[in-house]
């Protein structure tokens, strides 16, 4: 486990599955997802219950000063692949909340499952989650793929992150994220 100062991720247990469904439903949240509609008690549980069956996937809780936070979730691809996703589901969070649980993920990602490259998959018009990854040392890799939002399609804007870029580019995240260290 990844620990940095005052946050860290958790494995998620059914404990915490009131609360991420709580998050996970804001539209908000739901608009920026492949899956957009409104979930049910049912099946979020049916989804916690498929994570014991599928090993290359984790998914974890992220805290900040010992307040559940944020959800991250990284599957493994093939190879030393692995891809992402999060977001922050405590409307109270902190300005940079977001920057440091994508630092805490990585770091996990890189150092405790010894991957090459992070992906994440971006609907082009979150340009929030763009930006961020932008942020983070991410590139975009071309072309762009069509998925399903629902009912609709949607460009889909492939994000890349490679272990050498992390190692160049993580001493500006943590400039950035010494701030929020109460």
């Amino acid at each position: 486990m990844i620990f940095y100062k005052n946050a860290r991720l958790e494995p998620l247990d059914r404990s915490h599955l009131d609360l991420v469904l709580k998050w996970r439903n804001r539209a908000a949240i739901r608009k920026v997802m492949f899956h957009d509609q409104v979930i049910s008690p049912k099946e979020h549980l049916e989804w916690f219950e498929r994570l014991a069956v599928q090993p290359a996937r984790k998914v974890y809780l992220f805290y900040l000063n010992d307040r559940p936070t944020g959800v991250v979730q990284i599957d493994a691809l093939s190879g030393d692949d692995y891809e992402w996703g999060f977001y922050i589901g405590d409307q109270a969070a902190p300005k940079g909340a977001g920057t440091l649980m994508g630092y805490v993920a990585i770091r996990t990602v890189f150092e405790q499952f010894q991957a090459a490259r992070l992906y994440g998959f971006v609907i082009d018009f979150n340009e929030r989650s763009l930006a961020f990854h932008r942020k983070l040392g991410f590139c975009e890799q071309p072309p762009t793929e069509r998925r399903k939002q629902g009912d609709k399609d949607v460009e889909v804007i492939k994000m890349c992150l490679t272990k050498e870029k992390w190692q160049l580019h993580k001493r500006v995240i943590e400039q950035s994220i010494g701030g929020l260290e109460s």
